[in-house]
């Protein structure tokens, strides 16, 4: 009561310290106690409170009060809560004790800060006094053996970011892809902006797209933006287009399968002819062959293109269906074309429908552009700044 009212700027913390220094209390139990109770019940006001108390005062550090000090960290670290400023040395002598005990968390909590990664509750120096790059390696090395998964991106921006003997392309690509198969959709966005980037061929760009649309698919609104540069625009009205297409369904069911799987991926009139529905399709998207190219390019090959929405892969599975039924598959031929564009021109004159409700119309240079990595970065250059940012 006395430290209470001596009128000190932290009456409490005094107040704390006088009770510590009583051989009656168990201090170090008490703190670690409420730290416990204040984690549990999401009270990470207090949590914050006691453990800047716990860190600064003269207690027995103990087992248990370094485990609760660690559960306090993680949870205020997934809430982004800021902390008070605390001993850094004390603090890493604590999380240091949570290691040698196992403590996968903990290991990755000081791994992150002794390699001068901040995080969004905490600058690295307030967790440890100085810098140990090779050592906070190892210790993410441990947190991602033990399943913590976030550690995997860590050690991507290490050796990825890094300076002197930590930077290693090779490796930071490896844990780039460890932290994308893991599921984070961070990893699964860096890693498939980085392979689109440098595509040179159709392989590259389906690996490419397989880790965006898992990004995508997970909410990142980043990768959903950069999926929807490969899709060419088409000028007419959605509604009107798909509402034709029901009714040319019921004429020529061919010539509205192609229309619909046009209008979902953009593609041109050249394209919607001459693509193998069935050979193109793909969990994530489409690939249109390089047969079915515009004969303008000078160098006709393969683009990939992504399902922007799930009822796409819907449209595309029942397209592939019914040409694998009629055998209307394989690469076309010179004749097959002419008929197939002769029964397109046909029935869009008899529904009085003009193909640009349909077709991408665009210059053969936005064509080309998708069919090279480089040319397609330099084009979305500010948007792909964003998603390779570490």
């Amino acid at each position: 009561m006395n430290a209470l009212s001596g009128g000190k700027e932290d009456s409490m913390k005094v107040a704390m310290s006088t009770l510590a220094s009583l051989p009656e209390i168990d201090a170090s139990g008490t703190m670690a106690q409420a730290l416990s109770s204040a984690v549990r019940n999401g009270d990470l006001d207090v949590a914050a409170r006691v453990m800047e108390y716990a860190v600064s005062l003269e207690v027995e550090q103990t087992p248990e009060l370094c485990d609760a000090v660690c559960i306090a960290l993680v949870a205020t670290q997934n809430q982004r809560m800021t902390l008070p400023q605390m001993d850094s040395g004390r603090l890493q002598s604590m999380l240091e004790d949570c290691v040698k005990r196992g403590n996968s968390s903990a290991a990755l909590v000081l791994g992150r800060a002794l390699c001068g990664i901040d995080s969004v509750f905490a600058w690295s120096a307030s967790l440890t006094p100085k810098r140990n790059v090779r050592g906070g390696t190892a210790l993410l090395f441990r947190a991602a053996d033990a399943g913590i998964m976030e550690a995997w991106l860590l050690l991507y921006r290490v050796h990825a970011y890094g300076q002197g003997s930590v930077a290693n392309p090779q490796a930071a690509r490896f844990f780039l892809e460890k932290a994308a198969s893991s599921g984070d959709p961070c990893a699964q966005r860096q890693l498939g902006a980085s392979i689109l980037k440098s595509a040179l061929d159709i392989e590259a760009f389906e690996a490419g797209m397989h880790w965006m649309t898992l990004a995508a698919s997970q909410g990142d609104a980043i990768a959903r933006n950069l999926l929807g540069t490969f899709v060419l625009p088409i000028r007419g009205e959605r509604k009107r287009a798909f509402e034709a297409i029901d009714i040319i369904a019921r004429l020529d069911p061919g010539v509205a399968h192609r229309l619909r799987i046009a209008r979902d991926f953009g593609l041109t009139r050249t394209e919607a002819i001459c693509v193998d529905i069935a050979s193109g399709s793909r969990p994530w998207g489409f690939v249109v062959s390089k047969d079915a190219a515009d004969e303008r390019l000078r160098s006709r090959f393969s683009r990939a293109i992504p399902a922007l929405e799930s009822r796409f892969l819907d449209h595309l599975r029942e397209a592939a269906e019914f040409f694998g039924h009629t055998g209307e598959s394989g690469s076309v031929t010179r004749g097959e074309r002419r008929l197939r564009e002769h029964r397109l021109k046909y029935v869009l004159d008899l529904c009085d429908l003009d193909e640009s409700l349909f077709f991408a119309q665009v210059p053969i240079a936005t064509i080309a552009t998708l069919r090279q990595g480089a040319s397609w970065a330099h084009s979305v250059k500010k948007t792909l700044r964003t998603a390779l940012a570490k």
